[in-house]
């Protein structure tokens, strides 16, 4: 599969929100695309990064949880602040991601996630 073509950037009110589809893959398949984004992440100038993942349909594993908490990390220490909103959550994966950071915004509406993202006042997730 050709992973490249579920990461989108988005803008909204002139920011820009990476977007990234992880909807209906299976759960080792998630760490493909955190590995595209993080190599687009180092190269954007800013250095505040916004994303929303799209989750529907998916499964979360603890790799997947463990490969998240690795690409915060890595961003943090690079000076990346981090804003992110997941979208297409059931109720067992908004448990499982809110561990990975508290500061998380879910939503099922991709409008109301790019608006969280825009808003200058939304806690930073990392960094």
């Amino acid at each position: 599969m050709e992973y490249s073509k579920r990461i989108h950037l988005l803008t909204h009110k002139g920011k820009k929100i990476y977007y990234f589809d992880f909807s209906g893959l299976r759960a080792d398949e998630h760490p493909w695309i955190m590995d595209l984004a993080f190599e687009l992440a180092i190269k954007q100038e800013e250095k505040t990064l916004r994303y929303i993942s799209n989750v529907a349909n998916t499964r979360l594993n603890i790799e997947s949880k463990n490969k998240a908490k690795a690409f915060y990390a890595k961003l943090a220490g690079l000076g990346f602040q981090i804003k992110a909103a997941t979208i297409g959550l059931t109720a067992w994966q908004r448990l499982i991601v809110s561990t990975i950071d508290r500061k998380m915004f879910f939503s099922n509406d991709l409008e109301k996630a790019k608006e969280y993202l825009v808003n200058e006042d939304s806690p930073n997730v990392a960094g």
